[in-house]
Formats: structure tokens, sequence, C-alpha cells
């Protein structure tokens, strides 16, 4: 049986990964199923989800400041690194009887990162960075903490998660393609994903980064 193969989209939050990824999804005609970090996020108990009632054993949360700017930092504790652990072993499961997958990540710990890389070393995988810039994320996110939305923290993302996010889950990666989409529609950048995906048909990024961090 023919293995399916993975899109990882990786950026910060309010970086628009949930939407293109659906955007993706209708855009192409090869069937992929998106089974992203929020999905798994989803299915903590719902306290969990609110940095205000959180428990350690999931995670805990600071706020930093640099050059005036706030970062909002998560540290993931034993119950959450577990969730995501067996998240990844999920996907992998659609991966081995043939689903494609596109799935949107945050790596909040380097752990994060190797147990992804040695539970999808077996399939082809494409490593894709979603950026945007500092203005335009802490502008979504403060979009997203007013009026009606409802999100992650309590009805509104905190200031800073868009920042710190970003730095953490870029540092030191390698990316098949990087997107900027500061100032992209969500269906530009989708359709950027799929020009690059059927245009590359062997990947190199994940390869080159499970040899730097795997192989030691």
């Amino acid at each position: 049986m023919q293995k399916g193969h993975l899109i990882i989209l990786n950026g910060g939050s309010s970086a628009g990964k949930t939407s293109t990824c659906s955007a993706f999804q209708d855009l192409t005609q090869k069937p992929y199923i998106h089974l992203g970090i929020d999905r798994f996020w989803s299915a903590i108990p719902p306290k969990q989800m609110h940095v205000d009632t959180a428990t350690a054993d999931y995670y805990t949360t600071k706020t930093y400041y640099q050059d005036d700017k706030p970062f909002f930092h998560v540290t993931p504790g034993p119950l959450l690194d577990d969730t995501m652990y067996a998240s990844y072993k999920a996907i992998a499961s659609y991966l081995e009887i043939g689903l494609n997958v596109i799935s949107d990540q945050i790596f909040w710990k380097p752990a994060w990162l190797k147990c992804a890389l040695t539970t999808f070393q077996p399939f082809k995988v494409y490593l894709i960075a979603l950026l945007v810039s500092d203005e335009e994320g802490a502008r979504r996110e403060r979009a997203r903490s007013v009026g009606e939305a409802k999100d992650t923290a309590g009805g509104g993302r905190p200031e800073g998660w868009n920042r710190c996010s970003a730095l953490v889950t870029h540092k030191n990666m390698i990316y098949d393609l990087e997107i900027d989409n500061t100032s992209l529609s969500i269906l530009e950048a989708a359709s950027k994903i799929k020009d690059f995906i059927e245009a590359t048909p062997k990947p190199q990024a994940f390869k080159q980064l499970y040899k730097q961090r795997c192989s030691q």
C-alpha cells in the first residue's frame, strides 16, 4: 500500500495556519485530511484550554519583555507533552494507510520537534513556514481578543502569544518553502502551497532536519 504524504505548516499563533490549511484542502484535487495542533488541543479538558484555569501538568505561562514588547511563553507540562506525542502517532496512522495529511503546528519545545521528526521519518514530509510580520501578528492577535471573538485563554489571546510562539517554533528550522502572508490572502497562501507541492516531488528539508537533530 502506498503511504500518504504529510505537509507540516509551521508558524506562530495568529499566523493564519488553520485557515490556510482549510483553503488548501478545497484547492487541491487530491484529498487531504486536516489534523493540526488545534484539533488535538480542543480534545483536552476545557478548563485546560484557558490560561487562567490551566494546571501545571498541562502547561504554565509567563510574560516577559524585550525592547518593551511582551512575549507570552508557554511551558508544556507532562500531560500536554503526552497529548502532542500521541497526536503525532495519530497523524502517522493516517499516513500509514495511504491518506495525505496537512497539519498546522507550533513546536513549543525541542522535544516536540524531535518526536515529530522520529515519528514521521518513514514518510514523505513537506516542511513549510507560514510567516507574518510582528505588527500584523499583533494586530490579528488583538482582533481575536475583542468583541465576540472566542478563543483560547478565556475569550482572547494574551498579548505577545504570536510574537513568542513564532520565535520559538521557527528557531533553527529548515524549510522547503517559506510563505510570508503578512499581506497575502488566505487563498493566495494556499495557492502557493499547492503550486509548490505539485512542482516538488522530493522535498528535502525534513530529511536534513532529521539528520541534524536525530542522527547524532
